[in-house]
């Protein structure tokens, strides 16, 4: 029996039914969990018709929207009649929100609709629906539309009076995080249905589990450690409580447990997660997912095998096509050994182009093999065509005999097939198409009433040999015993007669592993004192897998592992959206509810002190605050806050039908808070663009070296037009870029004004040059006011840039999210419209290019450069002469540094950055960049360092750390501010290099850079400290002593005087401690004077009201 969780590259296949309030809509269960070609549905909302896909808010991926068509009973008040109407149903696969559904009249009644769509649960308002006879076969208590409670901790809930709607309260909370709420856009007459989900169950589940032991039933690792609670009480978030597991409709677990493992016996069971949150009476709302537990003589969907012309002797790819299947398997090594358990195709990572979860994108042979039962669904009339749409180079076999693309063979209805699948790719994959029979693409699951077991596709693994895809680590260093794991496929069979070894080449040793399961074995590679290089094979009675390289070198020792310990958390009263470092050295984070709480920690992340200011709250209710910073040139006693926030709903947080008539402001705004209780604000930027919907508006801020403020600011629009699920306006001058603020300027202006433009090929909307509305529906045609002073576009091109950071090196980053809808202009066919608008036959904004689907996906860009172009449209630039931004690149199009900046493509939704600055880790990764992905992982951009020539390189840090944005914080800890979970998440690392010395470790000084002018308390990270008794006795920074005033065993903290102007050294500068046992510690480049007399004393000019 083995444990099994969800395989690499395969996503937990989530179903949830839809759910209400008890008293108000009583449900109505109906038929079984199959379409109506029977492949049970693997998304939300099953038993549903999938009709389309779209990203929303902050970017595809962070909250992708899936419509499907369900059956309404509606109301006689609302449509005319009492009747069931057909209806769209919107699916939010975000853990902020669950589903919503909106009324969409139609005329498809319930007899015509249920046995087709199989659906198992129908929201009724009223009425029964007991009027079709015969039209499903389910008992007949099942259609009584008497209220369902068993959804309830007690049925006398339901005589409850019901609490109001928190519609207002969920937007809220959607438009502060860049997501929009997707209610009825297209249904403005009709009442709008909503259910509400302020409980969410995040259930992560293998869809298939695999009896590779043979007895006859496998260990499931069931997760719901994301699921979360919205709602909030007097004492701040509430949490999920209870969790309750079934399968089959048995409870198996009833309680505290969040993860349960579960056994399994071979067949398909359905398995629900109920959760409670903790408030009185609770709520709760449930998810399920199938799971498959089968044989590996029958394992769902394709076996895939990765030939790569470059392994061993493999030919080139044109002749590994059309080898035979014997021939392939005795001559050929293949690279790479996976599978895909959903369809004939193979799984394409959207960022790297890899396939199957493998390394390789491109220069390669995809062998695709499986069997297909061709059951009269998709093969009628006993002929069958197979095609592969696109591709040019590929081989099919059929039972072992080559057959043309397209070209039609005879074979019997009701039986199987073997399917041998060739494919080249020469250059990076973005999609790879599946393969087509009949024209049809072919699905592994299907109903049980028309293939056996609901297996249409699988592939039969027991013959197979043992396959290496991956050994880790690769190397050892010499002397050292070595724990590594080798990744693969084949491990384990139910007929293997004698125990697995790993064999290693040229030493006639063969080792016991430690940990065995069928795609990964743990062994601990025994020390040897020379260099030299070994194959690795692993044996079975199947017989031995291919050979796989391990080194031995004495260059590998110099480096410990990059690994943290597991983040401590601290309570936020508020919803984290940002966070920042003050110069006062408090922690400031701002929130979404526009108040600002202020931790002053201790040496180990303790919280001494807790401050709220309210004074955004108070002078701007309903902003939200999506960027904070303090000015590093100001005074620590007299502190400069620089918040950028925006009520992200101005017109009523609609869509278009309000902005349409009455229009909308600008909204967005960059204050500076000073004062002693921070009471005071004053105006940095006004007047900045926001969406109605969607939460976007000015995010991320931060302070160049020179003193200028840089914020981010996302559109309000989705790839070049406007979009009414956002609010209908049109992006103006200052929208989807980085911008920058000269705001020490003496000329500096902070009320952007606006003026009509009057280019070619633009209808004027006024007089060119003159002031134009404060509105955002015709704000194309603006363009900043020539009066303006100190405010301009940096770089743009970006749909929703979250956060930005300046580097140590004077390097500009940013994080950006992809398109909201997946639509952009069409590309291909701007040329032709900027031809006609000059000629004058068609003038913006009503002629404009088509959209089109384009894949988006988010991503980290940088360094920017003044007027860089992310390849994300702004029409109010273009029209200004910049035609790069009509254009839209996605992060898979060809590279073109001439006309934009491509980025690193990253999972949706990436929203943090930071630098890392720590010297732990021998330094490995001092100067990195860390992103995060929202509530998911941390990327690390490993950027080379000072001589070394070579690219920077994107990869996974770690998945421990949850949250929306990131900072990096004293002793090489990571900060991540987590609105999912109110609470401030810090990430320390386990650095091996310190628990190896005695020596004292200096990793890190926060603040990095401060004014001469005042003194200035720094906190000095490292290890050791309190080693062996000793204490530091000394402190220099620069050369200038900083006055030791408290220490631990991984922090300094110490006050460094004022300097008079010229009276301190220039450049990044060293720290230098000495210790009383006479150890000493050093970092080199770690802090810098900034340049005198830029701090700002409060202007009455600028004050806020």
């Amino acid at each position: 029996m083995l444990m099994q969780s969800s395989p690499a590259g395969e996503r937990p296949l989530r179903n949830r039914e839809a759910s209400t309030e008890c008293c108000r809509a009583p449900l109505l269960k109906v038929g079984p969990l199959q379409d109506g070609e029977g492949s049970p549905k693997q998304r939300w909302g099953r038993g549903v018709e999938k009709r389309g896909s779209r990203g929303v808010g902050a970017g595809e991926g962070t909250a992708p929207i899936q419509y499907y068509s369900f059956i309404f009973a509606a109301p006689p008040e609302a449509m005319g009649a009492q009747k069931v109407e057909k209806a769209e149903i919107i699916v939010l696969a975000s853990p902020v929100m669950g589903i919503i559904l909106a009324v969409l009249p139609g005329l498809l009644s319930v007899c015509a609709a249920l046995p087709r769509l199989n659906i198992d649960r129908v929201l009724s308002c009223r009425g029964p629906l007991t009027d079709c006879p015969g039209a499903f076969e389910v008992p007949a208590e099942t259609l009584s539309t008497a209220t369902d409670c068993s959804v309830l901790d007690d049925p006398a809930e339901c005589d409850q009076e019901q609490e109001p709607d928190d519609a207002d309260a969920d937007d809220k909370l959607l438009r502060g995080l860049g997501r929009r709420r997707p209610q009825d856009d297209h249904v403005p007459s009709a009442e709008k249905f909503q259910l509400k989900h302020s409980v969410h169950p995040v259930l992560s589940a293998p869809r298939v589990a695999v009896d590779y032991d043979g007895d006859g039933a496998e260990v499931v690792i069931l997760d719901g450690d994301q699921s979360h609670s919205h709602e909030t009480n007097a004492d701040g978030a509430l949490v999920i409580s209870r969790w309750q597991w079934s399968v089959n409709n048995t409870t198996m677990s009833d309680g505290k447990r969040e993860i349960h493992s579960a056994s399994l016996p071979l067949g398909r069971h359905w398995v629900r997660l109920k959760v409670h949150d903790s408030s009185r009476p609770s709520k709760q709302e449930e998810v399920g997912t199938y799971v498959d537990v089968v044989r590996p003589d029958k394992v769902p969907g394709v076996q895939v095998w990765l030939y790569s012309p470059n392994v061993a002797d493999n030919p080139s790819i044109e002749k590994m096509l059309h080898k035979s299947p014997e021939d392939l398997a005795k001559e050929l090594t293949p690279s790479f050994v996976g599978k895909s358990f959903t369809s004939f195709s193979i799984p394409v990572d959207q960022k790297s182009g890899n396939l199957a979860g493998s390394g390789l994108s491109k220069n390669v042979m995809a062998n695709v093999r499986a069997k297909i039962v061709l059951d009269e669904s998709i093969n009628p009339d006993g002929e069958v065509t197979v095609e592969l749409p696109g591709v040019t180079k590929a081989a099919i076999l059929i039972n072992g005999l080559p057959v043309k693309s397209g070209e039609a063979i005879s074979l019997p209805t009701n039986t199987t097939a073997d399917f041998d699948v060739r494919f080249g790719l020469s250059d990076r994959a973005t999609d790879v198409p599946s393969v087509e029979v009949n024209r049809k693409a072919v699905e592994a699951f299907a109903a049980d009433d028309v293939v056996a077991d609901g297996v249409r596709v699988f592939h039969d693994e027991t013959a197979m040999k043992p396959h290496i895809n991956a050994i880790t680590p690769k190397h050892a260093p010499v002397g050292e015993t070595k724990s590594v794991t080798i990744t693969g496929a084949g491990f384990i069979m139910p007929q293997d007669s004698k125990a697995l070894r790993v064999v290693i080449g040229g030493r006639n040793e063969s080792l016991i592993p430690t940990q065995v399961s069928p795609t990964r074995i743990k062994v601990d590679m025994p020390a040897t004192h020379a260099e030299h290089t070994y194959g690795v094979s692993v044996a079975s009675s199947r017989g031995n897998s291919n050979w796989a390289e391990f080194k031995v070198s004495a260059a590998s020792s110099s480096m410990p592992e990059i690994k943290f310990h597991p983040p401590t958390a601290i309570r936020t009263k508020a919803r984290p959206t940002a966070g920042a470092w003050g110069v006062d050295n408090r922690f400031y984070m701002g929130s979404m509810e526009g108040l600002i709480e202020v931790y002053d920690f201790d040496m180990d992340y303790n919280v001494k002190k807790k401050q709220t200011l309210k004074v955004i709250d108070e002078k701007y209710p309903g902003d939200t605050i999506l960027g904070i910073r303090a000015d590093p040139y100001s005074d620590p006693e007299k502190q400069h806050l620089y918040v950028a926030h925006s009520n992200l709903g101005a017109a009523g947080g609609n869509d278009c039908e309000v902005t349409k008539k009455h229009g909308m402001v600008f909204p967005g705004r960059i204050s500076r808070i000073t004062g002693p209780d921070y009471t005071r604000i004053e105006k940095v930027v006004t007047n900045l663009p926001a969406a109605n919907k969607g939460g976007l508006g000015p995010n991320g801020i931060d302070f160049s070296l020179d003193g200028d403020l840089f914020w981010a600011q996302a559109s309000v629009g989705n790839g070049g037009p406007p979009v009414c699920f956002l609010g209908g306006l049109q992006d103006s001058p200052l929208t989807a870029s980085v911008n920058r603020a000269q705001f020490r300027r003496p000329d500096y202006t902070p009320d952007i004004d606006y003026v009509w433009k009057n280019t070619t090929g633009m209808i004027a909307k006024g007089l060119a040059n003159k002031r134009a509305p404060n509105d955002q529906r015709e704000a194309s045609s603006y363009s900043i006011a020539p009066w303006v002073k100190g405010i301009e576009w940096y770089a743009a091109g970006f749909h929703n840039p979250f956060s930005i950071v300046w580097t140590t090196d004077g390097e500009l980053w940013t994080t950006t999210n992809g398109l909201t809808g997946g639509n952009a202009w069409d590309t291909t066919q701007i040329p032709e419209y900027i031809k006609r608008m000059q000629e004058g036959s068609c003038a913006w904004p009503e002629c404009q290019p088509p959209a089109k689907f384009r894949k988006s996906v988010d991503r980290v860009t940088g360094p920017l450069n003044y007027k860089d172009y992310g390849g994300y449209p702004n029409p109010a630039r273009a029209l200004e002469g910049d035609e790069r931004q009509w254009y839209y690149f996605s992060a898979a199009d060809p590279p073109n540094p001439m006309i934009y900046k491509q980025g690193f493509a990253v999972d949706s939704s990436v929203n943090g950055i930071t630098e890392f600055r720590g010297n732990c880790f021998n330094g490995q990764l001092k100067g990195d960049l860390l992103a995060q992905q929202w509530d998911k992982k941390t990327y690390r951009l490993d950027r080379p360092k000072p001589g070394e020539k070579r690219q920077t390189t994107l990869s996974v840090l770690t998945g421990k750390l949850k949250g929306l944005t990131l900072n990096y914080g004293p002793q090489c800890a990571v900060i991540s501010v987590d609105f999912t979970a109110f609470s401030i998440k810090v990430m320390r690392p386990d650095d091996e290099a310190a628990k190896k010395t005695d020596q004292p470790l200096v990793y890190d000084i926060n603040r990095w850079r401060a004014s001469p002018e005042y003194d200035q308390t720094l906190h000095i990270g490292g290890a050791n400290f309190n080693k062996k008794g000793r204490k530091a006795t000394k402190l220099t920074i620069g050369g200038r002593t900083c006055d030791i005033k408290t220490q631990s065993d991984g922090e300094i903290r110490c006050v460094l005087p004022s300097a008079a102007k010229g009276d301190f050294p220039r450049g990044f500068q060293a720290i230098d401690v000495s210790f009383s046992d006479g150890t000493k510690g050093h970092l080199d480049d770690a802090f810098i004077y900034l340049k005198p007399g830029m701090g700002l004393e409060s202007n009455r000019d600028t004050k806020d009201g």
